[in-house]
């Protein structure tokens, strides 16, 4: 009889498992707080390590990867008959745990990294360019730069007397704005 109960929920782990690969996941958890409100991610808003806790067990991915190894583990020990029903079910439990556990730390921690596309300030500054259009004291100009492996164009000023000419190659020393102010590159 327990082995219908593995192969139903090693199907049902399945179905949301293959739904999330077909439909994709949009890189969103739908979870559900304690008192019911539904929102993504609230894994980010339960406070402390028992919200954590919480937050996870409620997780709709959670469940796909618990309800998947679950039953995987349970068929698979009871076709082999490699240990007694209490043992099987146990086993089956702690790998449905560990796998659901494992699969929701290792997509949180994969999404937490810094993915944001959007760049800073920052991330100009120190930065070479090439002059796309000639740069001179208080004449706008533009250079272009690869930031994040993308290239782009942006205003440049300068404080320098010497103008810059179309492809002389720059320092970014600052971002005012949206302008780069840009110096000689020191070779």
């Amino acid at each position: 009889m327990m082995f219908y109960g593995y192969v139903f929920t090693l199907i049902a782990g399945g179905i949301l498992l293959g739904a999330s690969i077909v439909f994709g996941g949009g890189g969103h958890d739908a979870d559900v707080d304690a008192d019911g409100a539904g929102h993504a991610g609230a894994e980010d808003h339960a406070p402390g390590a028992f919200g954590g806790a919480l937050a996870m067990l409620v997780s709709l991915r959670f469940w796909t990867f618990f309800l998947a190894f679950f039953g995987l583990t349970g068929i698979v020990f009871t076709m082999f008959d490699l240990a007694p029903a209490l043992i099987t079910g146990l086993a089956a439990f702690l790998m449905g745990a560990a796998s659901g556990v494992g699969a929701s730390v290792i997509v949180k921690r994969l999404s937490s990294r810094d993915s944001n596309s959007a760049s800073s300030s920052a991330d100009y500054v120190g930065k070479t360019a090439l002059v796309m259009v000639p740069v001179g004291k208080g004449q706008l100009g533009k250079v272009r730069l690869t930031l994040k492996g993308t290239t782009i164009d942006v205003l440049a000023a300068t404080d320098e007397e010497l103008d810059f000419a179309t492809k002389d190659e720059v320092l970014i020393v600052e971002m005012d704005g949206t302008t780069a102010r840009i110096a000689r590159l020191e070779r």
